[in-house]
């Protein structure tokens, strides 16, 4: 019964059993003629492996042809398929996840580049800032715009500009 082909042509006895008793072409002929297809899972010997171990297999009636055609797989190979799927699938999960938190390390490292650029900025403007209304304080000296680097700070300026010339005139 493991020959490619060996049945073309030919009635096949539908006495043949399986080791635990299974008449699995009594049953797959029983499906085919109640539904025109089915699945049938017996023992039958592993060609990879000259063992018996389970298989299922399909089958379908093509009625315009008068045929039945058939498939089957060893249960083992698909067990074995379905274990070699999952360490594949973790293998990827694991690189996947490794590769989203070197993104995201990369990341954060350059958030934490741009914060802490704008904080140097900041601080700079505001000890400019701090000092110039110290000496401004004394002198009531207008302060220069183009030694400040954030905008916010020269409109800032514009304010207290205007401030020191209304204070110099009174």
């Amino acid at each position: 019964p493991n020959q490619e082909g060996s049945f073309y042509g030919k009635k096949i006895s539908t006495d043949v059993k399986d080791e635990d008793g299974v008449y699995y072409r009594k049953e797959s002929l029983s499906q085919i003629n109640m539904h025109g297809e089915g699945f049938v899972t017996y023992k039958f010997k592993n060609l990879k492996t000259q063992a018996i171990s389970p298989k299922i297999s399909y089958f379908k009636k093509l009625s315009h042809w008068n045929w039945v055609i058939s498939t089957g797989k060893q249960i083992d190979d698909i067990d074995a398929n379905i274990q070699q799927a999952r360490i594949k699938a973790y293998d990827i999960m694991w690189k996947n996840v490794f590769f989203a938190v070197i993104v995201l390390l990369i990341g954060l490292v350059f958030l934490i580049g741009i914060s802490w650029v704008l904080s140097m900025k900041i601080k700079h403007d505001v000890g400019l800032m701090a000092h110039f209304l110290k000496r401004t304080s004394h002198q009531k000296r207008e302060i220069p715009a183009q030694h400040f680097k954030i905008e916010e700070f020269k409109e800032l300026l514009v304010y207290i500009n205007s401030m020191i010339r209304e204070i110099k005139s009174q």
